[in-house]
């Protein structure tokens, strides 16, 4: 007998599989609030370093807003393309058609509560990634390979 546990992780792992990627969607349709109550809950839930969940979650559902945020991707699009990133460059204008975004938006102030990230002390020096620090004589930029003693 299958448990409620292995149907539901069946029926995750079979959407999962068939996920598509879409370019463009039905203007019409409206996702429900409780669509995004539900993905914001799950997102609450995601793992960060310390707990220290440095993110905000916005749900976009203006189509003048979701209309500004495409023109940004597109003109981030065209930017890399002109630097020759060799970065994908999907066409980004099927956003807009979109029912609803959730954007993600970083949190700095975490670092306010985490001091020994950001103290100058010699193991921040190592794990510092700014050209500006010289770290612990290792190349710079990159992250110090030895071991710090504290």
């Amino acid at each position: 007998m299958i448990s409620a546990i292995e149907l539901d992780t069946t029926h995750l792992w079979t959407w999962v599989r068939s996920r598509i990627t879409t370019r463009a969607f039905d203007p019409s349709y409206v996702v429900p609030v409780e669509h995004y109550e539900m993905i914001l809950e799950a997102a609450r839930h995601a793992p960060s370093g310390a707990n220290a969940q440095p993110w905000h979650f916005v749900v976009i559902t203006d189509q003048g807003l979701k209309n500004r945020i495409t023109e940004y991707f597109r003109e981030e699009q065209v930017h890399r393309a002109k630097l020759k990133m060799k970065f994908p460059t999907p066409d980004y204008r099927g956003l807009a058609t979109a029912p609803g975004m959730i954007v993600v938006a970083s949190d700095f102030r975490w670092v306010k509560a985490f001091p020994v990230l950001n103290d100058d002390s010699k193991l921040d020096k190592c794990r510092a990634y700014s050209p500006s620090k010289r770290g612990c004589g290792d190349d710079v930029g990159a992250p110090c390979r030895r071991r710090t003693r504290l």
